[in-house]
């Protein structure tokens, strides 16, 4: 599990690379910057397991560009295995950024 707290601001590249058995993110960073097309953030992450259950703090207000891309390729086998994607009640969610899920597949 991991807690991304209100606090943080920017996610570094490789942050969580290939974290195979990571099975829930609570993210709650309010200000958080925009990653980069080729981040490797959460590269293969939760790729070993049920997968990861993402939850979004209810004070995030937006979703940064490229977080849970792939490094920019159209191949599925690196993105992040995300079972779901839960909002919080009374979200303050408004954006979502460019590929912030592009190339993830739901399973």
């Amino acid at each position: 599990t991991i807690i991304i707290p209100e606090t943080v601001t920017s996610i570094g590249n490789y942050a969580f690379y290939n974290c195979a058995k990571l099975e829930t993110i609570y993210y709650n960073a309010i200000n958080c910057a925009n990653l980069g097309e080729s981040n490797y953030t959460f590269y293969k992450a939760g790729t070993l397991g049920d997968g990861i259950e993402l939850i979004i703090g209810n004070k995030v207000e937006s979703i940064p560009a490229n977080l849970f891309c792939p490094y920019n390729s159209s191949s599925t086998t690196y993105a992040p295995k995300l079972t779901s994607v839960v909002f919080e009640d009374e979200t303050s969610c408004r954006n979502i950024g460019q590929n912030a899920f592009a190339y993830c597949i739901l399973y």
